[in-house]
C-alpha cells in the first residue's frame, strides 16, 4: 500500500509503536539573543519531506501571542499578551508557511511586550509543542516543535523602556458596551448553551465514562478526573452569571488583533476575552464531534482565564489530534482538550475520529472506497475490528442517516477513485501491492450515488491527520 515518508512518520510518532524515523517531521527552533529582551528565532524544518503549517499562534505570527515561555529561577514569568482559538478550516494562505527539507526562516520579538521583566536579571527562555499541520487550508494533523534553552541577563533599565503591546482599558462593566442588540443577543445564548455543556462535561469527568474521559485526558486517575470538573464546573458558573463573574467580555475587538482566521483570544492578564468577527459565523452548538461552534469557543477560551480557574491553560495541542497525544499533565493543562472533552460529552463521540467516505462513482458491490484504510493496533486479528472505530449512534439519527462529525470531506482537488489527504494507512506487513488492510473495508451498498454518504459505513483514518 502506498503512503508517503511523511505520513508514515508522523504515523510512528503518533502511535509510538514502531521506531522513529531518522528524520521524522519535526521543526527544529534556534533562540538566540538580538539585544537584551530583543529575541531572534530560527525556525528549521528538521523533517524529509516539505510541510505547510499554520504560523499563528507561532513564530511569524505579528500578534502578540506566546511564542516563548520564560523563567525566573524556576518559576514561570506571567504571560500578558493574548492566546487565539484559529478557525479550524477555510485558513487563508497568509496564515500559512510552507518550508522545503532544511529551509528556515527567521522572527524577531521584544520578550518585554508581553513580559513584566523590569525587575532585571537572570531570565531562562525555551519554547516546545505542537504547531498544526494544513492540507487544503484545513487543519489536518500536528508536527512537534522544540528549542534551545538561551540564558539572559536582562537589563532592568532597557526593559522597562520597551512598550506593552496590549495597552489598560476602561473595564467597569463586565459585558462591555461592545455587547448591544444581536451580538447581545448572540453572545447571551452562547453563554447559555456553554454553561450547559461545560455542566455536563463537568459532571461526566467527575463520573462519567472512563474511556471516554481517558481519551482526551490520558488517564482515569481521580486526582485528575476531579481537577478536570472542578475547572469545567467553575467554566459552567463563570458563563451562567451573564457577566457578573470574573472575565470581562468584548463583542467586537478594541484591541485590533482579530482577522480572517482567529475567531476569538483572551487576555489571561487581565481575564479579558474577545469575540472576533468569525465568531458570528459559527454554529451556537455544532452538530459534529471535534466541530467548533460558539458555545465550546467561549469554553476553550474561559479556561484560558486565570479568574474563572487558576492557573490558566496554555494551547500545547490544537485539535483533535494533537490534543489527544499530549501526555496526562500537558492534556490538563490544554484549552481545548477541555473544548474537545466537552463537545464529546455533549455529542456522545467517544472513539469517534471522523472519517466515514462517500462512494467514488466506481466502486461495485463487494469492494472497498478508496480512502478508508484505518490504523492496525498492532494487536487485532484478521476480521477484528480495530478498537475506536466505531461511530456512536448520538440518539436521534435514523437508519440511512450519517452520525454527525463522521464525514470525510472532499478537498476540492481529488478525482474519482483518488484517496483524499490524510486518508492513508500504516502497511501490517503483509498486505501485497492493492491489497486492503485488515478490517478497514468500507463497503458500497449498491443503492448510494457518487457524493452519497455509505449508510452503516463508518471508519477512522489515522488520528495524525484527523483535526
Amino acid at each position: 500500500m502506498k503512503i508517503t515518508a511523511l505520513a508514515s512518520a508522523i504515523l510512528a510518532v503518533v502511535h509510538g509503536a514502531l521506531a522513529l524515523p531518522a528524520r521524522a517531521p519535526a521543526l527544529d527552533i534556534t533562540l538566540s539573543q538580538v539585544n537584551n529582551t530583543r529575541i531572534k528565532a530560527v525556525v528549521k524544518n528538521s523533517g524529509s519531506e516539505k510541510i505547510t503549517f499554520v504560523h499563528l499562534n507561532f513564530f511569524n505570527d505579528p500578534s502578540p501571542v506566546k511564542k516563548v515561555s520564560l523563567y525566573r529561577n524556576a518559576t514561570e514569568v506571567e504571560f500578558t499578551g493574548i492566546k487565539q482559538r484559529l478557525r479550524s478550516d477555510g485558513l487563508s494562505n497568509e496564515a500559512l508557511t510552507t518550508l522545503a527539507p532544511g529551509a528556515t526562516y527567521e522572527d524577531e520579538f521584544d520578550i518585554a511586550s508581553t513580559a513584566n521583566l523590569t525587575q532585571g536579571g537572570p531570565v531562562t527562555v525555551r519554547t516546545q509543542g505542537f504547531v498544526p499541520i494544513a492540507m487544503n487550508n484545513k487543519i489536518a494533523g500536528y508536527i512537534p516543535y522544540s528549542s534551545n534553552e538561551l540564558e539572559l541577563e536582562v537589563d532592568a533599565v532597557k526593559a522597562v523602556a520597551v512598550p506593552a503591546s496590549i495597552k489598560p482599558l476602561d473595564r467597569r462593566t463586565k459585558i462591555t458596551s461592545s455587547c448591544t442588540g444581536d451580538r447581545a443577543a448572540v453572545l447571551n445564548t452562547a453563554l447559555r448553551n456553554a454553561a450547559s455543556i461545560a455542566g455536563k462535561a463537568a459532571n461526566a469527568a467527575s463520573s462519567g465514562s472512563s474511556a471516554l474521559f481517558a481519551e482526551y485526558f490520558k488517564s482515569t486517575s481521580g486526582n485528575i478526573r476531579s481537577a478536570v470538573a472542578a475547572r469545567l464546573k467553575a467554566v459552567a458558573s463563570e458563563a451562567s452569571l451573564n457577566g457578573g463573574g470574573s472575565t470581562t467580555y468584548y463583542c467586537s475587538d478594541p484591541y485590533g488583533y482579530c482577522d480572517s482566521n482567529v475567531l476569538a483570544y483572551t487576555l489571561p492578564s487581565t481575564n479579558e476575552v474577545v469575540n472576533c468577527e468569525l465568531f458570528y459565523t459559527l454554529q451556537e452548538v455544532t452538530n459534529d464531534c471535534h466541530g467548533q461552534d460558539q458555545a465550546t469557543t467561549i469554553i476553550h477560551e474561559f479556561t484560558h482565564a486565570p479568574g474563572v480557574y487558576p492557573p490558566g491553560t496554555e494551547d500545547l495541542g490544537y485539535g483533535y489530534s494533537a490534543a489527544t497525544a499530549l501526555s496526562a499533565n500537558n492534556a490538563l493543562n490544554n484549552a481545548d482538550s477541555y473544548a474537545l472533552f466537552a463537545n464529546a460529552v455533549y455529542l456522545n463521540c467517544q472513539g469517534q475520529t471522523g472519517g466515514q467516505t462517500m462512494w467514488d462513482g466506481n466502486s461495485q458491490p463487494g469492494q472497498t472506497a478508496p480512502g478508508t484504510q484505518t490504523m492496525w493496533d498492532g494487536n487485532s486479528q484478521p476480521g477484528q475490528t480495530e478498537p475506536g472505530t466505531q461511530t456512536m449512534w448520538d440518539g436521534n439519527s435514523q437508519p440511512g442517516q450519517t452520525e454527525p462529525g463522521t464525514q470525510t470531506m472532499w478537498d476540492g482537488n481529488s478525482q474519482p477513485g483518488q484517496t483524499e489527504p490524510g486518508t492513508q494507512t500504516m502497511w501490517d506487513g503483509n498486505s501485497q501491492p492493492g491489497q486492503t488492510e485488515p478490517c478497514t473495508q468500507t463497503m458500497w451498498d449498491g443503492s448510494s450515488e457518487p457524493g452519497q454518504t455509505e449508510p452503516d459505513a463508518h471508519t477512522t483514518w489515522g488520528n495524525f491527520y484527523q483535526a
